[in-house]
């Protein structure tokens, strides 16, 4: 009976945090259909799932049941749910969000992906600072901004529109959507540099052991 009550209080932290991966194909599919209810019903979901970033690691230390594995997919499920949804929205034209910009903040994500793992082996291991939680927030709250700026779109325009025609339409509100990005790029830029410069610390005090 003890196995059991510890084995759901390890499972219920990992779902919440595993939520965020079972939503991203059901807000792929929404965005793809397109339409104003289905925006805002993927909109919800998004938002759901990144509340959950906040409340897996509190759900965890309340029950005491934090763990290894949780700690190495919280940030894995933040990654795949901005990531995935990023790249659906890049498809959208009507949005102008460029591509490339979607691959820096993959290759920055790819980068720790594979320093961690390296700077665990060698012995040191860095530490998620507060400038990667910001981040993560930060592309949870500029992704928020372009769904409501998809739903301010969608409640007054037909479908079938292009950028062309809502910058025609909106003017500079058309550009929204790509400033959005540009913002969300840099801080992932910067803190991706920050990583780097930890990882350099830490080889340097690992040298001078």
């Amino acid at each position: 009976m003890q196995g059991t009550h510890d084995l759901i209080k390890v499972i219920i932290p990992n779902f919440i945090t595993f939520f965020r991966v079972l939503v991203l194909p059901f807000i792929i599919l929404l965005l793809l259909k397109g339409g104003y209810w289905n925006i805002v019903l993927a909109f919800v979901l998004f938002l759901v799932g990144s509340i959950t970033d906040a409340f897996d690691g509190i759900v965890a230390r309340k029950l005491g049941s934090t763990s290894k594995f949780g700690f190495v997919l919280d940030p894995i499920a933040d990654k795949i749910l901005v990531l995935g949804t990023l790249i659906t929205l890049s498809f959208l034209e009507y949005l102008n969000i460029p591509l490339w910009a979607v691959i820096i903040i993959f290759l920055r994500d790819l980068m720790v992906t594979i320093l961690k793992p390296i700077s665990d082996k060698l012995g040191f291991s860095i530490p998620t600072t507060f400038f990667a939680k910001t981040k993560t927030t930060i592309q949870f709250i500029g992704i928020s901004v372009i769904f409501l700026y998809m739903i301010f779109v969608s409640s007054r325009v037909s479908s079938n529109f292009s950028f062309k025609f809502l910058n025609e339409t909106f003017g500079l509100v058309a550009y929204l959507p790509f400033l959005v990005i540009l913002l969300v790029t840099f801080i992932t830029i910067a803190s991706g540099v920050d990583y780097i410069i930890l990882f350099i610390k830490g080889l340097k005090n690992k040298e001078l052991k």
